[in-house]
């Protein structure tokens, strides 16, 4: 058997690239070893040439795409692997591809706006702590010394500047490695269970949970309604979506509704099993396509509503976030600016005294 693991892995980019351009090569008629010899062509990057070199020898050894594709694990997970498998089981890889494609896009999509939106409130307070640093640290040590020679009374902010500026001048770097190491520990502790903790966490902090929840029904919603969409019946449907959920809530969640679903019940009575998970609204459009045989459909209209919803709330909370961060860091920068300018003005009317 072929050594086919790659130490490298594919980026969410690649894959799209090669999910698409493998779905046009086979709706063109051709077979499938002539579309894996095809999609390699033009690729930047070794590891995919690589890795297209090694399906296409698997292929031709008589392995399924799917069967090629899982001696990947790095490369591509095993949720799409599944899907292929199901493609490839249904006689719709082409097709099944093309939606594996579509569907990553909108998952990167919905990655990128959520990953901006909270990246900015981080970018804000660095830049506070990187500011504030560097006024105790550098700027109010130099002029510490006229203030000390100078026999005034010293106001209450600026004497509490005094004693954060001595303390970090002192303790800055044993303060810093402390963090660090008490991070490490904590990581280290905690393991393999601290993205439990966070999952368990995001379901019950009421603002994050309005972004969790949207996030992971307009990303769930819509693969389960492209699968049903291709023709996989709903239990092994169900069941492939859980294999891609990486939120362990609601990973767990999906496996219990498989089960139910594999029992005999309706899919949105599973889902009503969950209600921190899923919104009232979310289960009576997933029971009104059951109801006119319009499953996939609603699924697709639900996913595409938590999806506006999520932006909207990207909107909201950046609208909120904005002049909030704004009037703390002019705060904390008026407040040292003032802790400075108060003494200058006591001694300035001393001089004039005198």
């Amino acid at each position: 058997m072929l050594n086919t693991r790659l130490r490298a892995s594919l980026s969410i980019v690649e894959r799209i690239l090669f999910y698409e351009r493998l779905g046009l090569f086979l709706q063109s008629g051709i077979s499938l070893a002539q579309a894996i010899e095809h999609a390699e062509v033009g690729h930047d990057r070794a590891v995919l040439r690589h890795m297209c070199e090694k399906l296409l020898a698997s292929v031709m050894e008589g392995r399924s795409l799917a069967q090629a594709l899982a001696c990947f694990p790095r490369s591509i997970p095993r949720s799409e692997v599944g899907f292929i498998e199901l493609g490839e089981l249904c006689g719709n890889l082409p097709a099944m591809l093309e939606q594996i494609a579509g569907l990553l896009r909108k998952r990167r999509r919905l990655a990128r706006s959520l990953f901006n939106t909270l990246s900015y409130p981080f970018i804000i307070i660095i830049a506070v702590v990187g500011i504030v640093s560097f006024l105790l640290l550098y700027i109010f040590p130099k002029i510490l010394p006229i203030f000390i020679g100078m026999a005034v009374s010293l106001p209450l902010s600026t004497r509490l500047l005094i004693s954060g500026s001595a303390f970090l001048s002192e303790y800055g770097l044993l303060l810093l490695a402390g963090l660090v190491i008490a991070a490490t520990l904590t990581l280290f502790v905690i393991g393999r269970k601290a993205h439990r903790y966070i999952d368990f966490l995001s379901v019950r902090v009421p603002i994050v949970h309005s972004f969790v929840s949207s996030f992971q029904i307009a990303l769930h919603f819509r693969t389960l309604s492209i699968l049903l969409s291709s023709g996989i019946p709903i239990m092994p449907a169900v069941a492939q979506m859980a294999e891609g959920i990486h939120h362990t809530t609601y990973a767990e969640a999906f496996l219990g509704i498989e089960s139910g679903v594999r029992s005999g019940r309706r899919l949105s009575q599973e889902l009503e099993r969950y209600p921190r998970l899923f919104p009232s609204l979310a289960i009576q459009l997933v029971a009104a396509g059951e109801r006119t045989g319009s499953l996939p459909e609603r699924l697709e209209t639900c996913a595409s509503f938590y999806e506006e919803e999520l932006g909207e709330q990207m909107r909201t909370l950046v609208g909120f976030i904005e002049p909030t961060l704004m009037l703390i860091v002019g705060a904390i920068v008026g407040y040292i600016a003032l802790s400075i300018i108060s003494p200058i003005y006591s001694i300035t009317q001393n001089l004039q005294l005198y």
